[in-house]
């Protein structure tokens, strides 16, 4: 009855043994929901892979290296309601993640030969994450804009994603990976205000070398 599971287990074995047991990489991330998360480039990402075949399990994390920066459509979104007459308010909320980190699973189409010089792969990416985020409300102060820091909270929540890796040296590949990040966001400050769905779309570009 256990011959099956035995048979299992020895042939997922094998398949790690038979790839290169680890890939490390370093890469940096952008936001490009254009409200939340600004800055083009805001911060390191450290990621390790598993793979197992076609499949490997992956894993990130990311640190935001200015905390205090503001999106243009803040900005935006602040002046109109400062200075044209609207009835909305004079200050704009938004969210920034402080860290992230992720795990993920990997499914990568097949397995990619090892005497290619020149390789291709799509991905498909799907788990969760964990994040420290900071609620962020900016407004204008005569002719200047500037945001304040308000409550910080730890969130997790689901996250899929598609990717392409791209090998021309071996052991050495680029990715280029988009994910979604869905999570209900609302302003606290605003009692009448209900939660919205926010796909917090996010671009990352990593370096990876397998070992």
């Amino acid at each position: 009855m256990l011959a099956p599971l035995y048979f299992l287990a020895l042939t997922a074995i094998g398949e790690v043994q038979a790839a290169r047991p680890l890939e490390l990489g370093l890469g940096f991330r952008n936001a490009v929901g254009g409200l939340d998360d600004p800055a083009v480039l805001e911060g390191p990402r450290l990621v390790a892979r598993l793979p197992a075949g076609p499949w490997a399990i992956e894993g990130s994390f990311f640190y935001r290296v200015h905390p205090s920066e503001y999106t243009w459509l803040a900005e935006w979104l602040s002046s109109i309601s400062t200075y044209g007459g609207g009835d909305g308010p004079r200050q704009q909320a938004y969210r920034m993640d402080r860290w992230s980190g992720m795990l993920l699973a990997d499914w990568s189409f097949g397995v990619r030969p090892e005497e290619a010089r020149f390789t291709a792969a799509p991905h498909l990416y799907g788990g969760f994450e964990v994040k420290r985020e900071r609620l962020m409300h900016g407004g204008w102060e005569g002719y200047e804009f500037a945001a304040s820091q308000d409550d910080a909270a730890t969130r997790a929540g689901p996250v899929a994603g598609v990717g392409l890796d791209l090998q021309a040296i071996q052991r050495l590949s680029m990715r280029l990976a988009w994910y979604a990040r869905p999570s209900l966001d609302g302003d606290p400050d605003d009692a009448g205000a209900s939660a919205t769905l926010d796909w917090n779309p996010t671009l990352a570009v990593d370096l990876l070398v397998r070992l």
